[in-house]
């Protein structure tokens, strides 16, 4: 995305996306926005009231605590083009400051609901969803009904969260930043990546070099890390596919992080 525009009018906005709809028709809501240089939040916006859509509060942790009482349900993270879902029933959450967490039997994901700003209970073509948005309008988590999904709770939660007096136009939408920083001092990382005792201080030590996770691995070969060709990603899961063995895989999203343990098929 470009930019993202702040200062928009919603009738204008319709207009443009619905001529888009009608030029490329299986363009998907996420790169739809990306072309009319907005955030997927503002497009679902568009929908709020007679499109089916509906402003929810913003009040995460009741919201994913509700989710319980849907049954099953698909959970989906994205990271670029790397989309993750997993079926199950998000129930027991666990919270952690901001964070909130589910974790096996149920489905795997932790969320960081504290860089969250909107939600939305979505209505595409009968197929139903909630879906969470963070600070620039991208989106962070949604949970889709499925075949076994409570409809008639989905229905109650969201007039239990409905938000009617929320303005449609999202005017607080933050544009991304596009000034994310490469540069990092090897000889420091060196010696702060040595010294960690838990790979998941690993986050922390990233986070305290720039907060870049492709500039400080970058920075930590040849003594940490290998590069490899992203080819190779295809290669490793079909061979994991075909020997039918056991791996976990987590896909970090712009605000939570969703993982699987397990064998896959195809």
């Amino acid at each position: 995305m470009k930019s993202i525009k702040t200062d928009w009018d919603c009738l204008e906005l319709e207009s443009e996306w619905q001529a888009l709809k009608e030029a490329q028709p299986r363009l998907r809501i996420r790169d739809a926005a990306a072309v009319l240089e907005v955030s997927e939040a503002q497009l679902v916006s568009l929908g709020v009231g007679q499109g089916g859509n509906t402003r929810l509060k913003a009040e995460f942790t009741g919201l994913l605590e509700a989710v319980a009482a849907l049954g099953e349900v698909m959970a989906l993270m994205r990271s670029g083009p790397v989309v993750h879902e997993r079926h199950g029933v998000l129930r027991n959450m666990r919270l952690r400051g901001d964070k909130a967490m589910f974790m096996p039997p149920s489905v795997d994901c932790r969320l960081f609901t504290g860089r969250w700003a909107y939600a939305f209970a979505v209505n595409e073509n009968d197929r139903l969803s909630l879906q969470f948005f963070d600070v620039h309008g991208t989106a962070a988590f949604k949970v889709y009904c499925t075949e076994k999904t409570d409809t008639e709770a989905y229905h109650a939660l969201v007039a239990q969260f409905a938000d009617p007096g929320a303005a449609i136009a999202l005017t607080d939408v933050q544009p991304l930043s596009q000034t994310e920083s490469l540069m990092v001092d090897k000889s420091t990382l060196l010696q702060d990546w040595t010294a960690m005792t838990d790979v998941h201080a690993s986050r922390e030590v990233i986070k305290q070099h720039g907060g870049n996770a492709a500039g400080v691995y970058d920075a930590l070969v040849p003594e940490f890390a290998k590069a490899l060709p992203p080819s190779i990603i295809d290669t490793l899961l079909e061979s994991l596919a075909s020997l039918s063995h056991p791996f976990r895989l987590f896909v970090r999203g712009p605000a939570g992080v969703q993982g699987y343990e397990g064998p896959v098929k195809r």
